[in-house]
Parts: structure tokens; C-alpha cells; sequence
């Protein structure tokens, strides 16, 4: 039994190898993919997303004196999603366009995103009564945020 096995293997040793090689090029492909399609949806998600006032609200807890921090943030619009559209000519009739949104894994490619736009941030923290730590909170909250000293309002929050 054993000599059939090794007569076998040394007669269809090429086709073996290329069945080991097969194999292997699946795998990688299918490892790639997953990668890629990881790589699409982490980048959108981050592409559009609100600013997380919980995250905020760690960050600048973590100023010194803040104390205990909370934040509210409104926005001017919900944000605008451009989607991919594949564009054919049709000149049978009459040169007219024709478009199609394009779908990958059956669902539509984002082409662009437009963030929403910050209208005002309320940020009340334990430690606002000092003018330093205050100043402090609007700096961290400007360069986050992006909107101007005046849509920001830093209180003095309840112990």
C-alpha cells in the first residue's frame, strides 16, 4: 500500500505542487480581501463621522483641573454622502446619459463625504471657575471642533 502512494506521488508530483500552490494562492487571495474590505470600512466610518462627545469629554477631563467634564455639541446639518454613479452614454438615443450607482459587496460605494458642520459646543466642567483651566477647555475645544471662540461655551459645572 505504502509503494502505491509514493509511486503515485512521484508520478503526479508536478500536478501535486500545483495543487499546493493553488491552494495557497487562495488563501492569501481570500486573506487579502478580507484585509481590503476591512481596510474600506474603517476608512468610511472614519471619513464621516460626528465628533464623539464621550471622547471629548475623556479628553479634556484629563486637562489638568478640569475635573468632571461633560459636553453637548449641536450641528448645522446631518452631513451629505456623495455616492459613486457609473455614467454611460447611450447614442441610440439621442446621446442621452445614463447613471447608475456603483455597488461593492452590494452596497454603494462612497464616493465623498461631506461632514456636518458644528453649530455649538457647550462644555460644563468642575474646574471652568479658573480662567487658565477655562482657557484651557476653548483651546482643546477650537482645535477640535474647528468652530470659532464664540460658538463655544465653557461653564462651571456642579460637583
Amino acid at each position: 500500500m505504502k509503494s502505491k502512494i509514493t509511486n503515485l506521488l512521484k508520478e503526479n508530483k508536478k500536478i501535486l505542487i500545483l495543487i499546493c500552490i493553488g491552494i495557497t494562492l487562495i488563501f492569501i487571495g481570500n486573506m487579502l480581501s478580507d484585509n481590503n474590505n476591512n481596510i474600506s470600512k474603517d476608512s468610511t466610518k472614519l471619513f464621516g463621522e460626528k465628533i464623539d462627545e464621550n471622547k471629548l469629554e475623556r479628553i479634556l477631563s484629563n486637562i489638568q483641573g478640569a475635573g468632571n467634564v461633560n459636553v453637548f455639541i449641536t450641528y448645522e446639518n446631518k452631513g451629505v454622502t456623495r455616492y459613486a454613479f457609473d455614467t454611460k452614454t447611450n447614442e441610440y438615443n439621442g446621446g442621452t446619459n445614463e447613471s447608475k450607482h456603483v455597488f461593492s459587496n452590494k452596497e454603494p460605494v462612497i464616493n465623498s463625504y461631506i461632514n456636518p458642520q458644528v453649530r455649538g459646543v457647550i462644555i460644563t466642567a468642575t474646574g471652568a471657575g479658573d480662567t487658565v483651566i477655562k482657557n484651557n477647555i476653548l483651546k482643546a475645544v477650537k482645535a477640535v471642533t474647528g468652530v470659532g471662540y464664540d460658538r463655544i461655551s465653557v461653564e462651571i459645572g456642579v460637583k
